[in-house]
């Protein structure tokens, strides 16, 4: 008989997106398409603290490419539209 594991208590699954995940999603698709954050920001407002965002940051920018762009070095985040204005505005400077 095989196991079933769960994650806070609901059956986990690998084809889910993790919780952060889910939260990261829900904040940005509700931020203005005006703002974006910075890794250390975004990681404040969802999970109150730096240290997930650190640790898994590449990993949820793989998972989310629309909601994030790398920049100059930086990590910034935003909702689809925010980020699509980011790398437009990078893309004129650059030409």
């Amino acid at each position: 008989m095989a196991i079933i594991l769960k994650l806070n208590g609901k059956p986990f699954d690998l084809c889910h997106p993790r919780p952060t995940e889910v939260k990261i999603r829900a904040f940005l698709d509700q931020a203005p398409a005006d703002e974006i954050f910075t890794n250390s920001d975004l990681a404040i407002k969802i999970e109150g603290s730096q240290l997930n965002m650190k640790a898994c940051g590449k990993e949820y920018a793989e998972s989310l490419p629309t909601y994030t762009a790398r920049v100059g070095g930086a990590r910034y985040w935003g909702n689809p539209k925010a980020i699509a204005e980011l790398l437009r505005r990078v893309k004129n400077e650059s030409n």
